[in-house]
């Protein structure tokens, strides 16, 4: 452990030591930083929470990431058309990006879904991830908001509405969303 600190500390030194003297190219001081916080989050003393993606592997987590919880939205609030518009993907990344996981956004758009007043009028997902303080609100209301209902019969809805949509037939597609409707409204009861 402590020659690890060592290690730790000799590679701070050197890094520092490019940035006082200037004499190292700005790629090759990134890189030595980046390798340094790598090593502190894989020692579990740092972790690392970007406010801005620094390379292509960064922007790839967080745009699966920000798929997922779109994708979460859809199948919660029962919105299986929405498009992902560039204003819902982009307050959904605000939120990953201020430090929200993945987890308490999904949190949130439960809170949204489980309440009266909310659900399916004022459920857009750039409602939910407005802001922070929006975003928290909507956590705060709720666990999983399908927690009363009959997990089958919402699964059962589900999958009809994926296989409706997979064979383009529209009017199945909109009887059974109005059905997965009606079961998680029952679910808020």
């Amino acid at each position: 452990m402590e020659e690890s600190r060592n290690d730790i500390a000799a590679e701070l030194a050197r890094v520092t030591a490019c940035v006082l003297d200037q004499s190292q190219p700005a790629e090759l001081l990134a890189t030595r930083l980046r390798q340094l916080a790598e090593q502190l989050e894989a020692r579990g003393q740092l972790t690392l929470t970007p406010t801005t993606p620094t390379n292509g592997k960064m922007r790839v987590i967080e745009k699966e990431n920000v798929r997922r919880v779109f994708d979460y939205w859809r199948e919660r609030t029962g919105h299986g058309r929405a498009q992902a518009t560039p204003e819902r993907m982009q307050k959904i990344a605000a939120r990953l990006r201020q430090g929200y996981s993945v987890q308490t956004i999904c949190k949130a758009i439960d809170g949204c879904a489980a309440s009266d007043f909310y659900a399916g009028k004022y459920d857009d997902i750039t409602l939910i991830c407005r802001n922070g303080s929006k975003l928290e609100s909507f956590a705060a209301m709720g666990g999983d908001a399908m927690g009363a209902s009959s997990p089958t019969e919402v699964d059962r809805l589900r999958e009809q509405l994926r296989k409706a949509a997979e064979e383009g037939d529209t009017d199945a597609y909109d009887r059974t969303n109005e059905q997965l409707r009606a079961a998680m409204q029952g679910a808020r009861r």
